[in-house]
């Protein structure tokens, strides 16, 4: 499984796994090189890290890969500065979409700081 971020843009600090929920608190790392570029000097962890981690986060706890097909609603709330310190909490509800000749399942991911939600996606995925 070929985890692009994981231990380099964020780490994983408690995840439990109920039913058809993910419940993850990650850290991201404020050093990363990434944040040279976005934003010198005002650093801000780009949106697709967040789509990415998210998808990260999913396929390794059900060791598969999927791939984004869809993302019906992506909404962006709020501006997430990196901070070693803070713990981001990353809820992914999973439901597989039976009506398809493709095997999918559908993500619904709100990422949260403190209760202020900071990032949502409802999306489609493929099985790849």
């Amino acid at each position: 499984m070929n985890i692009l971020l994981k231990s380099e843009l964020y780490t994983i600090n408690n995840c439990v796994v109920q039913d058809n929920q993910i419940d993850s608190a990650i850290r991201i790392t404020d050093t990363h090189e990434i944040f040279e570029g976005h934003f010198p000097n005002q650093p801000v962890v780009p949106g697709v890290c967040m789509m990415e981690i998210s998808k990260e986060i999913f396929q390794q706890h059900f060791n598969r890969k999927i791939q984004l097909e869809h993302g019906g609603q992506t909404k962006f709330l709020q501006l997430l500065v990196p901070n070693n310190e803070a713990l981001i909490n990353v809820i992914i509800q999973h439901k597989p979409i039976i009506d398809s000749e493709i095997e999918k399942i559908s993500l619904n991911v709100v990422w949260k700081h403190n209760e202020q939600i900071i990032f949502k996606l409802i999306g489609t995925y493929i099985y790849i």
